[in-house]
């Protein structure tokens, strides 16, 4: 499989990555990390005087592990949304 191939999102019945990235497109803001950069931790809270929120975020390439305790419980793959505010079902 070819690498442009592997990060494309994968839709089901239920959910269209393609129109959610459409969305997040419009109304977000693009964002990039390097490998091993923390995006958010545990405990950590907007700061509501600067005006900052909680984010959630669609992932467009590679893959993000979340982890507690230095411990991978879940990974996000391209096309997944994932975020401070995203209920985990494992």
């Amino acid at each position: 499989m070819e690498s442009s191939e592997q990060n494309k999102p994968e839709g089901s019945a239920l959910y269209d990555p393609h129109a959610t990235l459409e969305f997040f497109r419009r109304f977000g803001k693009p964002e990039s990390t390097k490998q091993d950069e923390v995006i958010f931790s545990q405990g950590q809270k907007a700061n509501r005087f600067l005006l900052q929120r909680d984010k959630f975020y669609f992932l467009v390439k590679g893959k993000v592990n979340i982890q507690v305790g230095g411990e991978t419980i879940a990974s996000v793959k391209p096309g997944e949304i994932f975020g401070e505010l995203t209920p985990l079902i494992l």
